[in-house]
């Protein structure tokens, strides 16, 4: 009998110990409810209850707008990757104190929502930190926050709980991540390990923020930018905006190689130091693949001259460039009405011709579209040039609480 009393008790102190690690896991799971800016029962792992929208719920979405024109959208998620040493972490401090001080970023490119930065850094040693701070111009009363070597990890659920609650206390405007090998423990090139980070990315989005991601191009990535992400597909997939910055030799070039919404005009920088200071001087814009074969079709249809597809594909092929006929047509439909026009020839044949008319700029995504008492720069559907008029968006300020 002793022997089976003994036996017992070792079995209630096995349930016992069941117990707690069972109380644990609920409190790591509360810890690690996700929050999002859709209904409430959207990250409840306890209930499923699913809500139907309508139409008119979709409707009542806020419109996508920009927090710096033309480069950085609000409440987003956006990947910034290059190969090492690049400037990714350099960039990435100069888009901070853009928002921070609402002052132009490269002096160009204007903000429209100014406020609390947070940046979680587990790649960059202090040291190194505190210099480009002070060489970017950085001072100790800006509203800039770090977790700096707090070995964050998106996909510990006590972890993100507590990410979560400083950003819910703080309420930046960005957040920064440098880098995304660095916040989890799951294996780059496997989407069962990245989908998840990149759902609790997501979740920080859904708090009412925008979030920068850097990360590391891939090996041998060459001229395809859009496989230059280095792992899973499905981080590629789960980024709203993917910002690509590249080397080419003295100067480098922020395109973006994927986006939700209008891509941006690759742009052409250049660091300088001046020795009291250190700055990204803007240098122009590359100019886009679409934009060099609008030109060209344009040369090849001087004096009135009209073309069809083959005909444009054979002169283009004949100048040097490898376009395949579905791109030619895609371009060429995207060009009818502004650069170009299109008439009917025999049998139905479509020709293609310059647009007398059209005066404005070279880029066929850019229409002119300054209403007055309007800023339409900041409205993804109206892709204003922003040299096009008077249209400097107005900054809003965000409470900053220290």
């Amino acid at each position: 009998m002793k022997e089976i009393d003994e036996n017992f008790d070792l079995g209630e102190a096995l349930l016992e110990e069941q117990e707690r690690e069972g109380k644990q896991h609920m409190k790591a799971a509360e810890a690690c409810t996700r929050p999002s800016q859709l209904h409430g029962t959207y990250n409840s792992r306890e209930t499923v209850k699913l809500k139907l929208s309508t139409v008119r719920d979709i409707f009542s979405y806020e419109d996508p707008a920009y927090l710096i024109v033309k480069l950085i959208v609000e409440n987003a998620l956006i990947i910034l990757s290059a190969y090492a040493g690049v400037g990714k972490s350099l960039l990435a401090l100069f888009i901070a104190y853009a928002v921070i001080t609402g002052k132009k970023l490269f002096g160009h490119f204007s903000v429209t929502k100014r406020g609390k930065v947070l940046i979680v850094d587990e790649e960059n040693p202090g040291a190194f930190i505190k210099k480009r701070l002070q060489d970017i111009g950085f001072t100790e009363d800006m509203p800039l926050l770090f977790l700096h070597f707090q070995r964050i990890k998106l996909d510990n659920p006590s972890c993100f709980g507590q990410l979560v609650k400083i950003i819910e206390e703080e309420k930046p405007v960005l957040v920064i991540i440098d880098a995304l090998i660095r916040v989890h423990d799951g294996k780059e090139n496997e989407a069962s390990d990245m989908a998840p980070v990149m759902e609790r990315l997501r979740d920080l989005v859904n708090l009412g923020t925008t979030v920068l991601v850097i990360h590391h191009h891939r090996k041998g990535a060459g001229e395809n930018r859009k496989e230059s992400l280095r792992g899973s597909s499905d981080i590629l997939g789960g980024v709203d905006m993917h910002l690509s910055l590249e080397e080419k030799g003295e100067f480098l070039f922020l395109s973006s190689p994927k986006t939700r919404m209008r891509p941006i005009e690759p742009v052409k920088l250049r660091i300088e130091n001046d020795g009291e200071g250190m700055t990204f001087r803007y240098a122009g814009n590359e100019m886009s693949e679409t934009q060099v074969i609008v030109g060209e079709i344009g040369d090849m249809l001087q004096d009135d001259i009209k073309l069809g597809v083959t005909e444009i594909f054979e002169g283009l092929k004949n100048r040097g460039h490898e376009i395949g006929q579905n791109r030619l047509r895609d371009i060429l439909q995207a060009a009818t009405g502004r650069e170009l026009v299109e008439t009917t020839g025999t049998r139905g044949k479509k020709l293609y011709g310059l647009n007398p008319t059209f005066t404005a700029s070279r880029d066929i995504y850019m229409p002119l579209n300054c209403e007055a008492g309007k800023d339409p720069s900041c409205n993804l559907h109206s892709f204003t040039d922003l040299h096009g008029g008077n249209c400097e968006p107005e900054i809003i300020d965000v409470e900053v609480t220290k």
